[in-house]
């Protein structure tokens, strides 16, 4: 009887062994991974792949709005662009205007009366007369022509006529008065301009 008892309990311990040896999907050299380790070795094998950065500019502050800046360009684009870009502070170029010349009515005579009064006697005119040979050497320079250039009209008439002579210097005293003088540059183009012409002053009654 002493032997039967421990026998017994090696039959059962082998029993119980051989019962969970025995069930399906049991293996009791390898449990069964618990869930968690599952997700983790998951994770582990499958790499995460990063989301796309959004590219970030450098932004200027306008009142309380940030606005993107634009990429600065080159160097050389902004020499080109700055260079094709017309200077706002340059002035665009007034046209010259020329001042008229003043000259005294009694010089202007006196000069011309010596031009006319050296003519042929016959009528006959030259068939050129120089400014310098007329007019007073003030009021070329002050037309800005040359003295040995063509004259060509004397008021409004012609030069080879000899009323251009004889009305300037018909000309009264009472009132200051306008005389037109055109003359040729040596490129062959005509220029006319003015002189006024002033007289003295007339005592108050």
């Amino acid at each position: 009887m002493g032997k039967v008892v421990p026998l017994l309990g090696v039959v059962v311990v082998g029993v119980l062994a051989w019962l969970l040896m025995s069930k399906p999907g049991g293996d009791a050299s390898a449990p069964a991974p618990a869930p968690a380790s599952v997700a983790s070795a998951a994770k582990v094998a499958t790499p995460e792949v990063p989301e796309e950065a959004p590219i970030s500019r450098p932004t200027r502050v306008v009142g309380a709005l940030a606005v993107p800046r634009a990429p600065s360009p080159a160097l050389g684009s902004v020499a080109a662009a700055e260079a094709a870009q017309p200077d706002e502070a340059a002035e665009p170029e007034a046209y010259p205007v020329k001042v008229m010349p003043v000259a005294p009515l009694e010089d202007v005579k006196n000069s011309v009366r010596a031009y006319y009064g050296n003519l042929p006697k016959s009528g006959a005119m030259p068939a050129k007369v120089t400014l310098d040979e007329v007019l007073p050497t003030e009021i070329i320079e002050a037309l800005g022509a040359r003295a040995d250039a063509p004259l060509v009209m004397l008021g409004h008439r012609a030069i080879t006529e000899r009323e251009a002579y004889t009305e300037v210097l018909e000309m009264t005293s009472d009132y200051q008065q306008v005389l037109g003088v055109s003359w040729r540059e040596p490129d062959g183009t005509e220029q006319r301009h003015y002189v006024q012409l002033t007289v003295p002053a007339k005592p108050q009654p």
